[in-house]
């Protein structure tokens, strides 16, 4: 849809009633729609659980479910237990950020 908006910005229609003028503008309604759906309500649609699933990893004792407990980084003699943090925390705020462009 954005190609055939953005070509009426380089081939404008010559009559402002055409065919060609109509399907312009459905095309750039169109646009609108579907980046709005993709973009917006479907980004925030696979951040919640992205942020449910970090956050119950990150926050220790926040669920008493066994798998979770594995995925949570040890702290007994684990020097990379920070990192793993850090790179969580670095995904969340990424997640943030592209979500706001």
């Amino acid at each position: 849809f954005l190609v055939w908006a953005d070509a009426g910005q380089f081939f404008p229609p010559a009559i402002e009633g055409s065919a060609y003028g109509t399907c312009l503008l459905v095309c750039q309604v169109l646009f609108a729609i579907t980046f709005f759906v993709y973009r917006v309500y479907g980004w925030i649609r696979h951040s919640i659980p992205l942020w449910k699933d970090a956050l119950s990893v990150m926050i220790p004792n926040t669920n008493s479910v066994d798998d979770i407990k594995q995925q949570q980084p040890q702290h007994e003699g684990n020097n990379d237990c920070a990192a793993k943090y850090k790179f969580l925390f670095l995904f969340l705020v990424l997640n943030v950020l592209l979500g706001s462009l």
